[in-house]
C-alpha cells in the first residue's frame, strides 16, 4: 500500500519490531508510517470487543464520533440526487 502512495498506521505488540518495520517501509517507499503498540492495541481490541465498528483509542469521549457519523448519515441521503437542491434553483431564477 505504501508503494501505491498510501500512508500507513501499523499496529503491533512489540515496539522494537514495529519501529524496525516502519523504518524499512519509510526508507523503501518514502511514505509516512505511524505505529501504535501495547496499550493502544489493547484499547483498540477492547473497543472491538465492546461492539465498536471503528476504534479510536485516543478519543476520550465517543460522542463526537457519534455526532460525526450521524451527520454523515444525514448528508448521504442527499448527495446522490440528480437534481439541484431547491435553494440553488430559486437563487438562479432570481438573477
Amino acid at each position: 500500500m505504501a508503494r501505491r502512495g498510501h500512508g500507513l498506521i501499523l499496529v503491533a505488540r512489540h515496539r522494537n519490531r514495529l519501529d524496525a518495520v516502519a523504518e524499512r517501509i519509510t526508507r523503501e517507499t518514502g511514505r509516512s508510517v505511524q505505529g501504535a503498540a501495547d496499550d493502544m492495541v489493547d484499547a483498540a481490541l477492547a473497543g472491538l470487543d465492546a461492539g465498536e465498528s471503528v476504534t479510536i483509542p485516543a478519543l476520550p469521549d465517543v460522542a463526537p464520533w457519534d455526532d460525526c457519523q450521524s451527520a454523515r448519515q444525514t448528508l448521504s441521503g442527499n448527495l446522490s440526487s440528480s437534481r439541484p437542491a431547491e435553494r440553488y434553483l430559486s437563487a438562479s431564477t432570481a438573477h
